[in-house]
């Protein structure tokens, strides 16, 4: 069977704005173990990514007044040089506690609402989207709902289907999770 490209097949993406935003932390999603290499030297770290929407619609095309989302992928690590602690510590306000340090449940983040400092990094259509700065939303602000519903896009199983062993542990972890079955429960 062929497999036909086409001209104009490829999806319509629109850009978060670049700016202070109000979002609302719609999903968090575990990656499992993953393989990166920085700096030429290769880590396995386990990573996460929490996923907002934003006070922003979208303009046109099949998705048209909805909210436009954004993603922040951070280690999973409450280690005091982290960018997690840093971020997570931004957003509530307030440092951790020694009890809060010995396990935090992300889970607690959805529907939490925060201001998202957002920039474009790079020039035009190349220009990448990231998330700067996550802080406690501002006094009397609204808070929103979110709209999105709780779910594991497609990317996120692929993630999950090539995670790798957690390296501190000794033992097998079983087989890896397939990307069209539902992945374990957080």
């Amino acid at each position: 069977m062929p497999i036909l490209a086409k001209e104009g097949s490829q999806k319509e993406y629109f850009k978060v704005p670049a700016g202070t935003s109000q979002g609302a932390c719609y999903d968090v999603w575990d990656l499992g173990w993953q393989r990166s290499v920085y700096q030429g030297e290769e880590k396995v770290q386990h990573k996460i990514v929490i996923a907002f929407e934003i006070d922003e619609a979208i303009p046109s095309g099949e998705y048209a007044g909805k909210r436009m989302t954004i993603n922040a992928w951070y280690t999973l690590s409450l280690h005091k040089k982290s960018t997690l602690r840093a971020v997570l510590e931004s957003w509530r306000g307030r440092p951790f506690t020694e009890e809060e340090l010995k396990g935090f449940d992300l889970e607690k983040l959805i529907g939490v609402n925060a201001m998202l400092g957002i920039i474009h990094k790079g020039e035009g259509d190349a220009a990448k989207v990231r998330i700067s700065s996550i802080s406690k939303l501002i006094k009397n602000a609204q808070p929103m709902v979110p709209e999105n519903k709780r779910s594991f896009p497609d990317w996120v199983k692929e993630f999950q289907f090539k995670s790798v062993d957690d390296p501190s542990n000794t033992e097998t972890l079983g087989d890896a999770i397939s990307p069209d079955e539902e992945p374990l429960a957080f």
